[in-house]
């Protein structure tokens, strides 16, 4: 297959463009990756003006500390001073999407402590403690019904335990 290259001289403390590509560091360290969230790479080179003795090999992120639905935009990266982004600056490089049910999993979670609030209220306007036994009885029983097995008779002491120290 033949390969084309073209050559092009450049005068000393010429500028130039050129893409350079975008790399991921500790993907693995990340808390949105160990919550189960995947790397996004959005945008894999950006285009920068650059002498042409001094062109980066890469620019580097590190999305150590991202969590899911996080992101990092390319204005959040330190650059050496020689190069100059062409294009937008707040361009986002890198996210964290969520596993696929995340959204399903926050709306229950959600909704479960929505009905807990709520049962917490009702408990209260009725007078009763959230989380204590309605009078007479075992929780959740009938009032003057026999405790559930296991637990221990109202008014019952509880059983003395006896240690012996052996030599």
């Amino acid at each position: 297959m033949p390969v084309h290259v073209d050559f092009l001289r450049l005068g000393v403390g010429a500028q130039i463009r050129v893409r350079i590509p975008v790399h991921v560091l500790n993907a693995e360290q990340s808390p949105g990756v160990k919550r189960g969230g995947a790397v996004n790479l959005v945008t894999h080179t950006v285009e920068v003006q650059c002498s042409a003795d001094a062109i980066p090999d890469s620019i580097d992120v590190d999305i150590s500390e991202l969590e899911i639905n996080y992101s990092k935009h390319l204005n959040e990266i330190a650059l050496p001073s020689h190069v100059r982004v062409i294009g937008r600056a707040d361009q986002t490089l890198v996210t964290i999407v969520p596993p696929s049910g995340y959204a399903e999993e926050l709306k229950a979670a959600a909704e479960a402590a929505a009905a807990a609030a709520a049962a917490a209220a009702a408990a209260t306007a009725a007078g009763v403690a959230p989380g204590a036994a309605p009078a007479g009885g075992a929780p959740g029983g009938a009032p003057g019904a026999a405790p559930a097995a296991g637990a221990a008779a109202a008014g019952a002491k509880p059983a003395e335990k006896k240690i012996t120290a052996t030599a």
